[in-house]
């Protein structure tokens, strides 16, 4: 019996069978990649809409508690805000104390897409800030969110009464 033979019966394979296996796990495991990689996204826009409307809302609120301007600044090409309030008459602001002042990024690949009017117009060019002045003055519109997979959300504010949505 021939040494091929011998390990044919031994139940080896063959460099074919290996390579085909192998070829379907790498199928499998970039799917599993790709399905993974879309809830990251969806998740990451999610966090990031919630995020950014918890500190709209927290500006808005701040401004009717103290009787003081504050706003959502956004730096690094709108990837990061922070809450900031009027320092004084100067017309100067300053990060708010504690966590809210502290510049947050949006996660993964979400950016700002738009900041629209009330009436649903994009405003051109997008703010670098979202303001909110005592005695219900300031900012009201949406501001749309994207991630990298074209999902979008919302957040809807209503300066008039005070109420920051996020729209699914």
């Amino acid at each position: 019996m021939s040494r091929l033979a011998r390990v044919r019966n031994g139940g080896a394979f063959t460099l074919a069978e290996m390579l085909v296996v192998l070829s379907l796990l790498a199928i499998f495991a970039g799917m599993v990649v790709v399905l993974v990689r879309g809830r990251q996204d969806t998740h990451a826009l999610q966090v990031s809409t919630k995020d950014l409307a918890a500190a709209i809302r927290m500006a808005s609120t701040e401004t009717k508690a103290k009787q003081r301007p504050h706003r959502v600044a956004f730096y690094g090409n709108c990837r990061e805000f922070r809450l900031e309030a009027a320092a004084g008459g100067t017309g100067d602001y300053a990060p708010v104390i504690g966590v809210g002042g502290m510049k947050r990024r949006l996660a993964g690949s979400v950016r700002i897409d738009a900041v629209l009017r009330a009436d649903g117009e994009p405003i051109e060019p997008a703010p670098d800030q979202l303001g909110f002045q005592p005695g219900g003055q300031g900012f009201s519109g949406r501001v749309r969110l994207v991630n990298r997979a074209g999902e979008t959300m919302q957040i809807e504010v209503m300066n008039a009464t005070g109420q920051v949505n996020v729209l699914e």
